[in-house]
C-alpha cells in the first residue's frame, strides 16, 4: 500500500510503501493498521479497542478516563468540528484509530470507530522508496 497523504507523519511519510499482514486479524493498542474507508486505503494507529470509552478534551486524548501518553505525537489532539460526539464507546468488532499527524489526519474523530470489516491488516514493515 503506497502512502498518499501525511496523516501518519513522521512515522510513515508520503510515498512510503507499507506491507501489511492479513493473517492474524486481532488488533492491539498502538498497532499501525491499513483500513479501507470510503473506497480509499489509509494507514492509522489503533488507540482504543472494543469496550473502551474515548474522549478528546482540551488537553488531549483520554481512554477510559485516563489521559493517554503519546510520546511520538507532535501535534495537539483536538476534536473535529462536526465530528463524532464524546464520550464515544467503542463497540465489539471495532477499533478507534487516529493518524499520528493529528492536524492533517481524517480519522475516527471524524467518522467514528472503524469496523473490523474495514480493517485490512496490520503493518509489518515500511519501505522508504522516495522518487521511484
Amino acid at each position: 500500500c503506497r502512502i498518499s497523504n501525511d496523516a501518519m507523519s513522521p512515522a510513515v511519510r508520503l510515498s512510503d510503501l507499507v506491507l501489511f499482514s492479513r493473517i492474524n486479524l486481532s488488533y492491539d493498542l498502538d498497532d499501525v493498521v491499513v483500513i479501507k474507508k470510503d473506497g480509499k486505503k489509509q494507514v492509522m494507529r489503533v488507540v482504543a479497542v472494543p469496550g473502551d470509552t474515548v474522549e478528546i478534551r482540551s488537553d488531549g486524548l483520554y481512554v477510559n478516563g485516563y489521559r493517554r501518553q503519546e510520546d511520538r505525537i507532535y501535534s495537539d489532539t483536538l476534536a473535529y468540528t462536526g465530528g463524532i460526539q464524546y464520550p464515544y464507546e467503542v463497540k465489539d468488532d471495532e477499533v478507534f484509530v487516529l493518524g499520528d499527524n493529528r492536524e492533517k489526519a481524517e480519522d475516527s474523530r471524524l467518522y467514528g470507530a472503524v469496523s473490523k470489516k474495514e480493517l485490512k491488516g496490520v503493518v509489518i514493515t515500511l519501505l522508504r522508496v522516495r522518487e521511484l
